[in-house]
């Protein structure tokens, strides 16, 4: 049985990139843009995370930014600002 190698230089990418996944898949987002994408990936629509197109609708009083992505069919989302970053908070079919 042979075993794989790794360099040490190897394994600290290996740990660079996985700390990054980590820190994408549970912190906020340095940005409203990134959070909506990243509520779309996560409600299970990986291609229209990427190609879906966002129009920013504006503050809506203390529920936060809102967003409207035109090809979910929950395609309203908000997302709040916190100290960390952009949280998503809710999201549905009508503002």
């Amino acid at each position: 049985m042979e075993l794989i190698m790794v360099s040490k230089k190897e394994r600290v990418i290996y740990i660079t990139i996985l700390g990054i996944v980590i820190l994408f898949l549970f912190f906020p987002s340095p940005t409203a843009n990134i959070e909506v994408r990243k509520h779309i990936l996560f409600t299970g629509h990986p291609i229209l995370a990427v190609t879906t197109e966002l129009k920013n609708q504006g503050k809506r009083g203390s529920e936060g930014n809102l967003f409207y992505a035109s090809d979910l069919s929950s395609s309203y989302i908000y997302v709040k600002k916190t100290r960390l970053g952009w949280i998503a908070d809710k999201s549905g079919s009508g503002p």
